[in-house]
């Protein structure tokens, strides 16, 4: 049985990866593990948050696996592949993507200072020669946009022979859970009872929750009998603006992954019109339980019609949708379901034949994952520092996983960024 490490635990994705982990790959044993962070930084004064680092790393030890390391390059390991949901994050941006003067400033070419565009060239040669290394069977990415995308930054980089390996080494392999019951999704389309419509999200102004909580408004007026269910936490101004709504609704600030999962089978829509949506789990898990869905497409979800472009979701279209008239579009469309039961219910049984043996099957994802954790004959020597560029100023830093996690929550405290979603936009 192959043993694949599967780390470092602060980067994995609670749905994704967790259900890599229940359902993994057939005959395959997941080891789940923190891992040593390397960092190679400009000088000896700087830290992973006041300057670029020049490479990022990890290393989980010398041990005779596999390694599927999320997503960093893996050092001293012959066979490892790396999972990103973003290639440019990790050549670009790193660490330091953190400090504010990175969003405000180094993100934009105009107002990029040289010390760090010099800084992104030499972490960008060594973050290719990494990939690009023996050792590194494959990268992931999670959407043929992503993939596209990453080929773009390849092509723009400046090293042909590195960025044309590394190419082809991308594969894509969609996000999967495990289907929900057939019996449970057929037999909530069956019975006559009212819709439930589901909103999930976190942060309330990044998901639109006050969108979500007009559009309740809207169906529940026309439909009194319809089941409205909020899941997130909503600021307190909002909960007094939206509090005769909020009487009439199922609010839960916060449910673990497992009620989430019992609350999508009972629900038949996912209202979802967030700004953005990086890997796109709640479309899974809501498709794995047969949901209808109704989101956008075009800017901040240019991967999504890549699932739902037959049908399984309701898109509004932001490239043709002015965004003034957004809001209205989204609640017009909550409003067809409710009218229309049979298209809902087809396209929540599209999205279940997606997950049950479609592209978002775990027979899919398995069939990409299980010959690259299938170890040659012939293995590559690891990856060490010494394949990399590095100048006498510059300081090698190591740290746990723990200790990471420590220094970024501490630097987000002393900047008072705590608790603020990311939101990331860079120019190459």
């Amino acid at each position: 049985m192959p043993r694949v490490i599967l780390g470092p635990l602060e980067f994995l994705h609670t749905g994704i990866h967790g259900a890599l982990c229940h359902r993994p790959p057939a005959d395959v044993e997941y080891v789940l593990m923190n891992a040593t962070h390397t960092m190679v930084l400009p000088t000896r004064d700087d830290t992973i948050f006041s300057a670029q680092a020049v490479f990022d790393s990890v290393d989980f030890g010398r041990q005779s696996t596999v390694v599927h390391s999320s997503p960093w390059p893996v050092l001293n390991a012959s066979h490892w592949i790396a999972e990103t949901d973003d290639l440019g994050i990790m050549l670009f941006c790193g660490h330091y993507i953190w400090n504010e003067a990175f969003t405000t400033r180094e993100a934009r070419r105009a107002t990029r200072s040289a010390t760090f565009a010099a800084h992104v060239q030499q972490r960008v040669t060594n973050l290719l020669t990494a990939f690009a290394h023996d050792s590194c069977k494959a990268v992931l990415v999670n959407t043929e946009f992503e993939r596209r995308r990453a080929e773009g930054y390849l092509s723009a980089v400046g090293h042909p022979a590195l960025a044309e390996t590394v190419a082809g080494k991308l594969r894509v392999l969609y996000p999967a859970v495990a289907p929900r019951p057939r019996s449970v999704v057929e037999r909530k389309w069956q019975e006559e009872t009212p819709l439930t419509v589901m909103f999930c999200g976190r942060n309330f102004a990044e998901k639109r929750g006050a969108s979500a909580l007009r559009a309740f408004a809207r169906v529940l007026q026309a439909w009194p009998d319809t089941r409205c269910i909020y899941i997130g936490e909503i600021p307190e101004d909002a909960m007094t603006e939206h509090h005769q709504v909020l009487q009439q609704i199922r609010h839960f600030p916060t449910l673990s992954h497992r009620e989430v999962f019992a609350y999508f089978d009972q629900a038949h829509i996912l209202f979802h019109p967030g700004m953005s949506e990086s890997v796109g789990a709640v479309f899974i898990e809501a498709a794995a339980a047969g949901v209808a869905i109704i989101t956008a497409a075009g800017p901040g979800y240019e991967h999504i019609e890549e699932w739902f472009d037959r049908g399984g979701a309701s898109l509004i279209d932001r490239r043709t949708v002015a965004p003034a008239a957004e809001e209205s579009a989204f609640a017009a469309a909550l409003l067809e379901l409710r009218r229309d039961v049979t298209l809902a219910r087809r396209h929540g049984l599209y999205n279940y034949a997606m997950v049950t043996e479609g592209c978002l099957s775990l027979q899919r994802r398995d069939a990409i994952l299980t010959p690259l954790y299938s170890r040659g004959s012939h293995e590559a020597s690891p990856l060490t520092l010494d394949h990399f560029e590095r100048r006498p100023e510059q300081a090698i830093l190591s740290m746990t996983s723990d200790d990471l996690m420590l220094a970024r929550n501490a630097y987000q405290r002393s900047t008072g960024r705590q608790g603020q979603a990311l939101e990331v936009s860079y120019e190459l």
